[in-house]
Formats: structure tokens, sequence, C-alpha cells
């Protein structure tokens, strides 16, 4: 490991378990979750959680959800920066695999505690979600989702805090480019990072708060068709988790931008072992200007680790 990483949980049964994701609570907790079961979209699949105090330590994982035969996946967490509150965005399997996927959301408003039940976001199967909700400088809310059956991505965009929503979003790379990772720049305008099936993360900008998009470009950075994500962080740099590789999950890396994402640092690791697998990177600026990154580690815990002090 290139950076102390610690187990925010580790399984032997069931063996798996993926997609986390992160926030901080308002009394400065960080809050983890992800979704673990027998295998991906297998029928016992379960959302879970843990939090991290002021000691260092995670507590012991906790289910928030299961749906009784129906496989559960990709949680995204969003705690209102107001509030308090959080939101749980994640999706729901109607079928065997991703593409019967429904979009759902639960809130809870005791930290984690207990849920609400679950909101149908759209009927639409197939939409899913991977990355971080954005808040907006104007106050709007962004979900970055997208299409499993068309392998293309989309944008959930709200006005009244996550109470209705509307679909914008097309990128033009329906077929090649999935879980975009949205930031806002300095100047507004709005970056979205993508997944992609050519061995290159793409690019794509909005100039009108993520109504439109101009069509998606590859960068430099490359891209073994895994996850990847981005934050902007107080300073005003831009921080990339990813693979550094078109081919292989066996290294996670983060590298640095100065100038919204015009030129990348060399890539930072985190983690890399030859035939190992270091995947779905979920990042998070804490309200003391920390950094920090839970990804998966072999398909069988999920690892956080802090990229920036």
């Amino acid at each position: 490991m290139a950076i102390p990483v610690d187990a925010v949980a580790a399984y032997s049964k069931p063996p798996m378990c993926h997609s986390a994701t992160l926030t901080q609570l308002a009394d400065g907790r960080l809050f983890c979750a992800w979704y673990a079961g027998s295998y991906e979209c297998a029928a016992d699949t379960v959302l879970q959680w843990s939090c991290r105090g002021v000691t260092g330590k995670w507590s012991d994982a906790r289910t928030i959800a299961s749906f009784g035969g129906y496989g559960v996946g990709n949680p995204v967490v969003d705690c209102d920066p107001v509030t308090g509150d959080l939101s749980l965005y994640f999706v729901v399997l109607s079928g065997p695999w991703w593409t019967d996927s429904l979009l759902v959301a639960i809130k809870s408003f005791n930290d984690g505690q207990t849920w609400s039940a679950p909101v149908l976001i759209s009927p639409e199967r197939g939409l899913m979600c991977r990355t971080n909700i954005v808040h907006l400088q104007s106050g709007l809310l962004l979900l970055p989702i997208y299409r499993e059956r068309q392998f293309s991505p989309l944008v959930l965009r709200s006005g009244d805090n996550g109470q209705t929503w509307e679909m914008v979003g097309d990128t033009t790379v329906s077929g090649r480019a999935i879980q975009p990772a949205i930031i806002e720049l300095s100047s507004g305008t709005l970056a979205m990072y993508l997944r992609t099936t050519t061995g290159r993360i793409f690019v794509s900008y909005s100039f009108n708060n993520g109504a439109s998009w101009t069509a998606s470009q590859p960068t430099a950075l490359p891209n073994p068709n895994s996850s990847v994500a981005v934050i902007r962080i107080a300073d005003g740099r831009l921080v990339l988790a990813y693979n550094p590789s078109e081919s292989t999950r066996d290294t996670l890396a983060f590298c640095l931008s100065a100038d919204d994402g015009q030129t990348w640092s060399d890539p930072n690791v985190i983690a890399s072992q030859r035939n190992a697998e270091y995947s779905y990177p979920t990042l998070y600026e804490d309200v003391q200007g920390s950094v920090h990154a839970v990804f998966t580690q072999n398909r069988s815990s999920i690892m956080h680790g802090i990229l920036l002090n």
C-alpha cells in the first residue's frame, strides 16, 4: 500500500462487498455505506454502513436495508448541508442484472439509525447511480446517473432539494461511457468525467447548470472501464481518483489539477498489487480540509485512506 489505509469492513461471509460512498455527519463523524452479498446482483445483497469517529476507528457494520429476494447496489449518500439529514440513493433489482435496476431513495433524520421507506425516482428500468451528488452554487442538486442498457451517462437535476427531478445530460457517448462524476469549476462551468470502454477517461462540460452538455472527448488519463471519482477541494484544486491503466484494476491512484483539469499531475498511488483489484473510489473533503477516499479491495473489503491533510 502506498498510503496508510484501514478497513471499513472486511468479509468472509458474505464474501463480496463493493461500491462504497462517503459523507460527513453534522457531528463530524464520517459515514460510509456500501452493498454486500454472495455476489454482484445476488438476491441476498444488502446495504450496510459504518461510522468513523474522532478515535479513527470504524464502527461495526450495520445493515441499512434489505429487500428480501431483490438485489440492491451502488449506494450514493448525501448529507444536507443545512439540516444534516441524510439521503441515500441506490438501485433495487427487479430482475437478474443491472439492466433491471430501479433507482430509489431513502432518508434518515437521525444519522443513519433509522431510514424512511424507499421512494421510486423513475419507473425506467436500467437507471443507476454511482458517484457523488453535486450541490451547485445556484442551489440546484445534480445526481449523476447512467443507463445500463444503453451504456450512456445522464444527469438528474432538482430545484427543490430532491423532491422532484428532471433528466438531462446527453453527452453523445451512448454505448461507450457510464458512471459520470461531476464537479463545479471555479467559473461555474460543470465538468463531467466518465468511465469508458475506450481506454481513456472522457470529459464533457456544461455552461448552463447541467441543462445541456458538450460532446464528450477523451482525456490523456487512462481508464480500464472502471469507475472514477473527482472533487474540487477548498483550495480550488481538483482531485481525481482512478485506475491509471487501460486494462487492469490492480492499481488505484489519484492525481491533482490546479487549472480546472487542463493538466494533471502524475498519479499518486493509493494501493497497488499485481493481480489484485482496487476499484470504485469515492472522494470526500471533510470540514477540517482532509481528503478521504474509500474504495473496494478485491471485492472482499471496503478500505479507507486519507489522501491529503
